[in-house]
């Protein structure tokens, strides 16, 4: 057992949700679960997760995400530039076509068939169906502007070699851009293994905004942009979702009526309508307190990071 990110050997167990433990690096403070789920266990998770169902009650949140990712990419970059991008667990594709609506020439890597399948059929965009580590080898090096990681370090199990293959995928002065939960936020803190995203085979990995700057930049890459996102979900939504979480955890323990009561509870809580509609109820209450989102900011204590990095050399 050794750190998936610096390789330190020295990890000491942090929390513990249900079978899984959770090692912290005494170096770079990093934090993976240890050991790793089987091959037949994370396939069976990702078959019943991304289903067509999943798709259909998601769509238009990921049309809505692949437009803010693109404009990430313009704030860095400049409006009108458009050169070669590299997305990396580029899931049904959204994010692709966009950027290539707007001039982009953009290739993919999945591992999902069914996702694979509904980008290349349904919105033709060009993806890589193979390994991860595999692709990033046989692709031609310092052949792309931008290498995008939108939601997906924290699925693999060597988030380091990944970021050193893409690395070496980038131009001179290309553009490195990671967003990823944070364990330094304030929902993990008041939640603890209650926040959703503490979950396995899921998410093998997970990373504090700031140490993980820092590592990157000891891999020669430039930060340009650190910085936590703290809406949508706010606090408020995401305190709210682990109380119910936790009660259909009980009322589902019971058995019999009880706990077919809190199975349906716990659709309810990952269903469509609570993660939209009442997501955005929860905003007005937000926006009553803007002192609380000005102070997470500051911090760093938003739920997820957003790194922007150069590789200059």
């Amino acid at each position: 057992m050794q750190c998936s990110l610096c390789g330190h050997p020295r990890l000491k167990p942090v929390f513990k949700k249900q079978s899984r433990v959770f090692y912290e690096c005494a170096r770079c403070e990093h934090v993976r679960v240890f050991p790793y789920p089987s091959e037949i266990e994370t396939a069976a998770y990702y078959e019943q997760s991304y289903t067509p169902n999943y798709l259909s009650q998601n769509i238009a949140w990921f049309k809505l995400l692949a437009g803010k990712r693109v404009r990430i990419l313009k704030d860095h970059l400049g409006e009108e530039f458009a050169g070669s991008l590299l997305d990396i667990g580029s899931g049904y594709g959204f994010f692709l076509k966009e950027a290539e609506s707007c001039g982009w020439k953009v290739l993919g890597i999945e591992s999902s068939p069914d996702e694979v399948d509904y980008a290349r059929e349904q919105l033709g965009a060009d993806v890589l169906d193979i390994d991860v580590q595999k692709a990033l080898a046989s692709l031609p090096g310092s052949s792309f502007d931008a290498v995008t990681f939108w939601h997906v370090l924290e699925h693999l199990e060597r988030p380091a070699a990944a970021i050193r293959g893409s690395k070496r995928l980038l131009k001179n002065g290309g553009l490195l851009a990671i967003n990823s939960p944070n364990l330094d936020s304030a929902v993990f803190r008041l939640l603890k293994t209650g926040w959703s995203w503490i979950h396995v085979p899921g998410h093998l990995q997970y990373f504090r905004a700031k140490p993980f700057s820092g590592w990157l930049e000891n891999q020669g890459l430039t930060v340009q942009t650190l910085e936590t996102w703290t809406l949508p979900p706010n606090l408020y939504f995401t305190i709210e979702e682990a109380l119910l979480l936790r009660l259909s955890n009980i009322l589902e323990r019971k058995g019999g009526r009880i706990g077919r009561l809190g199975r349906t509870l716990r659709y309810f809580v990952h269903g469509s309508f609570h993660q939209h509609v009442v997501q955005m109820k929860a905003e007005a209450l937000y926006r009553l307190t803007p002192f609380l989102e000005r102070y997470l900011k500051t911090r760093l204590l938003g739920h997820e990071f957003l790194i922007i990095a150069r590789n200059c050399p």
